[in-house]
């Protein structure tokens, strides 16, 4: 089993086909690592279907999920795959507007690491400094400060 899209609240988790000397009819998707349940059922799945999006989840939270394939006949595989998934922290976006006079665009350089000591644990940071419009002879800059994806207000 294998997690792609991993988000601040959802996951999909993908599995191989399981072999069974029986048609495998179902899929049991669990959250927990025990075996032969005893863990919370998430969902039952169709014998064919080898993903599924697990959604409600929290933020900067590690969960185990186990999936487990029974057949016609009502056996449970038992020692079905699992995997261990931290979920990431919440993207934080803090933007706002700084006014620098055209004589002081070199402190435009200093803007960027002043906001970057003021935010924590935003791995992958990326400040874009944007012109939007120039006047009274000053310059303002939308600041935005992102980590894996970027948004901006509409103006």
């Amino acid at each position: 089993m294998r997690p792609s899209k991993v988000g601040p609240t959802s996951l999909t988790l993908t599995w191989t086909k399981a072999r069974d000397e029986l048609a495998v009819t179902s899929y049991l998707l669990y959250q927990g690592a025990r075996q032969c349940g005893g863990d919370q059922l998430i969902t039952t799945l169709q014998g064919n279907t080898t993903s599924y999006t697990v959604t409600g989840l929290s933020s900067g939270t590690t969960y185990v999920f186990k999936i487990e394939a029974s057949d016609s006949g009502g056996n449970v595989s038992c020692l079905g795959p699992s995997l261990q998934v931290t979920t990431p922290s919440w993207l934080e976006i803090y933007w706002f507007f700084i006014p620098i006079p055209i004589a002081g665009v070199a402190s435009a350089i200093a803007v960027p690491s002043l906001l970057r000591s003021r935010h924590r644990n935003l791995a992958r940071t990326i400040i874009f400094v944007t012109v939007l419009s120039v006047v009274a002879a000053l310059f303002y800059y939308l600041v935005s400060i992102c980590g894996l994806a970027c948004w901006a207000p509409p103006l």
